[in-house]
């Protein structure tokens, strides 16, 4: 019977190890941690970008969707 290999991580986004068999490359899944979602891989193969840091931040770049748009201060007053 062969042995599984394993792969230990840091996931982007808090930074803890997780460890996965290698057959689980590849596979989604959310952080145990902090409940991010991300891909399983190795760890060169990973985004070399940093994650948003606050969750509406990292929910819009998991989702791509554009935010609300926030008018100004200006626009925001009524017309006297």
């Amino acid at each position: 019977m062969g042995e599984t290999s394993y792969v230990k991580i840091a996931c982007p986004s808090c930074s803890e190890h997780l460890e996965f068999p290698m057959e689980m490359r590849g596979h989604v899944i959310n952080c145990p941690h902090c409940s991010l979602s991300l891909v399983l891989e190795l760890p060169g193969m990973q985004p070399q970008t940093p994650p948003p840091a606050n969750l509406y931040e990292r929910l819009r770049a998991l989702n791509n969707i554009a935010g609300p748009a926030q008018p100004s201060p200006e626009e925001a007053r009524p017309n006297s």
